[in-house]
């Protein structure tokens, strides 16, 4: 872990001084420039509003980040995304920011995966036609992830039911990015476990090296780790970490009880990570970094 975490926090007498939640990063480097999406807003359990919105940041070494405000907004009274967006997955795909998130409803979170478009990653097109409806039998859809390989895109997701200790990673698959394929469940809680105790979550998915990898939370019964799968296919993951990649306890001078939702890239020879990790003091969501070569 870095030892001066987090990168990225509220800002005292900002605009995001009372936020809850800076949460659930996305980071790509395009033209030599790191951009951040990451989760903002409030937390009703905390503070008794459920606001939220995805925010954009950018950077020139990954570390010192200047924040550019909010750029995909909440939806108008009645329509599935009017408590807020959440868990931005972003593409740059032939000169275009392709994004895919969450939305939450008035009575759900993580009620459906919608889309938008944008020239600069600051300036978002949200297009009406979602990508995944929740239902009965996939109920709170949330963490959408996206990748390229060999012209197909592979959307992961979740779905399940937190306070049930259900949630799995499913995929989609697309050959135009409009036409999705469900290909089912692809990485579940394992028995015997412990830090998967109530599912996994938040795929951060990179294809490295000649294959798939995977970064993950796993939610323990008390505590959130990142582990990591490998795979060839990107649908079937049969190699994964023994132990959490990443855990709370390693971080030092910053006091966190859960590292979770990373976002990987390999960058000059390494590996770099951006994750959540929820602070004691304050108690409230901030965005940390780690390495490794």
């Amino acid at each position: 872990m870095y030892a001066n975490n987090p990168v990225l926090k509220q800002t005292p007498g900002g605009f995001d001084a009372d936020y809850f939640f800076f949460h659930d990063p996305k980071v790509l480097k395009v033209n030599g420039i790191y951009r951040m999406w990451y989760t903002t807003g409030y937390n009703q359990f905390v503070q008794g509003i459920d606001r939220n919105w995805i925010a954009y940041a950018v950077s020139a070494d990954g570390i010192t980040w200047t924040k550019q405000g909010a750029v995909v907004h909440p939806g108008s009274l009645g329509s599935w995304n009017e408590r807020g967006v959440t868990h931005p997955a972003v593409l740059y795909d032939n000169g275009i920011y392709k994004m895919w998130f969450s939305g939450n409803s008035a009575t759900v979170f993580g009620t459906a995966i919608g889309y938008a478009e944008s020239n600069d990653g600051a300036v978002w097109n949200v297009h009406p036609q979602l990508v995944i409806v929740g239902s009965a039998s996939k109920p709170e859809l949330r963490h959408p992830e996206v990748i390229k390989q060999n012209g197909i895109y592979y959307l992961y997701y979740n779905f399940g039911a937190l306070a049930l200790g259900s949630l799995e990673v499913h995929l989609m698959t697309s050959t135009d990015g409009q036409q999705w394929a469900d290909r089912g469940k692809v990485l579940s809680k394992r028995s015997g476990v412990p830090w998967e105790t109530r599912g996994v979550l938040a795929p951060s998915v990179m294809f490295d090296q000649n294959k798939f990898r995977m970064f993950y939370t796993g939610l323990g019964s008390t505590n959130e780790t990142i582990g990591y799968a490998e795979s060839t296919d990107g649908i079937h993951w049969p190699t994964r970490s023994a132990d959490p990649l990443l855990a709370p306890s390693q971080s030092t001078d910053w006091t966190i009880t859960y590292a979770s939702h990373p976002t990987v890239l390999r960058d000059g020879g390494k590996l770099r990570m951006w994750f959540s990790g929820l602070s004691v003091v304050p108690y409230r969501w901030e965005i940390g970094y780690a390495e490794r070569n």
